[in-house]
């Protein structure tokens, strides 16, 4: 998705998907940056409350400290809440801690706190430990926004940093990066040999430095009041010598049977997800794509980000192939002149007089066409 606005009379959403500051070729069009955001944001009217859905898993952190500069900025005059539907990882962090912001995370979501990495190539030891001193000044940024939003002291937040913390939304509450876990938006993850799949999104498991609790491979340090994810019944089933892994849902009734609750909740999300993707395909009634709209709707079930690069295609398609036409007519125009032109007199014929070959041969093709139109009438 990228970074997509949304806006009514009565209030505004903000999406941030993707990674931050990454080129589009490289993260398969799901990215933003902090031009586009402070675009988008700077347009809105003042005091329209504003919701900002955040699935990252981080990227630039100078993007990311505009990004939440301008919604400290916002949230002064107007209502601000930021949701996270999946992800908040790395630099996505540092916007989720917005000061003035309330911060929401679905049940099942994740924040993930670590120091800034880079890459380099071709580099030697002056420009390596050029490098490690910018990620040093980059580190204590980071870590001063997460001091400022949460209750942590210096210390807890360097090891936060450090260990790579994963935390859940109700650690994230509980340490103070967030204000509320809200049970109605479910988030639900798996981990892939490839991706970290969270949120409806998939992200290269390659970015992180270490992974979630749930990696069998990976056991996270555990420390004071800052322990990573953990699985809640964990301690209770190996106390009753059962396995810590329940066994797979395979079905949809499956799950409704055994998990009611969560069924319906997941099928309400689905609906309101619904609502608003075919609130946001209405809007693009009027630009003479109805075909591409109604199958949108109900038949290949596109997004208004995929229906719009569709409906773009076409226009374009339309333009190329109007504008050829109007190329070959006036070639064919051209040629026809040619042909007349020797035989045209060469000083009683004026512009303006009918005698004049080249005059009359476009006042015929003028009356062709008009006959032409009367005909289609």
């Amino acid at each position: 998705m990228g970074l997509l606005m949304q806006q009514t009379e009565n209030s505004a959403e903000l999406f941030l998907y993707g990674s931050i500051g990454w080129p589009a070729d490289f993260t398969d069009e799901r990215s933003f940056d902090d031009v586009d955001a402070i675009k988008k944001l700077s347009a809105l009217p003042a005091g329209l409350p504003l919701t900002v859905y955040v699935n990252s898993p981080g990227g630039s952190v100078t993007d990311a400290m505009a990004i939440k500069t301008q919604l400290e900025m916002r949230a002064k005059s107007s209502p601000v809440t930021i949701c996270v539907t999946g992800l908040a990882a790395s630099a996505a962090s540092v916007i989720v801690c917005a000061q003035g912001a309330r911060v929401v995370m679905g049940k099942g979501a994740l924040l993930m706190l670590h120091n800034p990495m880079t890459s380099a190539f071709d580099a030697n030891q002056h420009e390596l430990r050029k490098t490690a001193d910018t990620l040093e000044r980059f580190a204590a940024q980071m870590k001063a926004v997460y001091m400022a939003k949460s209750h942590l002291s210096d210390a807890q937040v360097t090891q936060l940093m450090d260990d790579e913390t994963w935390l859940s939304a109700e650690q994230s509450v509980e340490l103070g990066f967030a204000d509320a876990v809200d049970d109605s938006m479910p988030v639900t993850a798996a981990l892939t040999a490839d991706f970290l799949s969270i949120g409806g999104m998939n992200f290269d498991r390659r970015a992180f430095g270490s992974l979630p609790i749930f990696h069998k491979e990976k056991t996270m340090k555990e420390t004071t009041k800052t322990q990573a994810v953990q699985p809640a019944v964990a301690g209770e089933a190996a106390a009753h010598g059962q396995s810590a892994t329940p066994a797979p849902i395979a079905s949809a009734e499956e799950l409704t049977a055994k998990y009611p609750q969560l069924a319906e909740q997941i099928y309400n999300a689905g609906v309101k997800a619904e609502r608003a993707r075919l609130q946001a395909l209405d809007e693009l009634q009027g630009l003479g794509a109805d075909d591409i709209l109604a199958a949108a709707k109900y038949v290949d079930g596109l997004t208004v980000e995929q229906c719009s690069v569709k409906i773009l295609k076409r226009q374009r398609e339309q333009q190329t192939a109007a504008a050829q036409a109007l190329k070959q007519d006036g070639a064919q125009a051209a040629a026809e002149l040619a042909q007349l032109a020797p035989s045209a007199p060469t000083a009683a014929a004026e512009p303006g007089n009918p005698s004049d070959p080249i005059t009359a041969m476009i006042i015929n093709a003028m009356r062709k066409q008009q006959g032409g139109n009367h005909g289609n009438d």
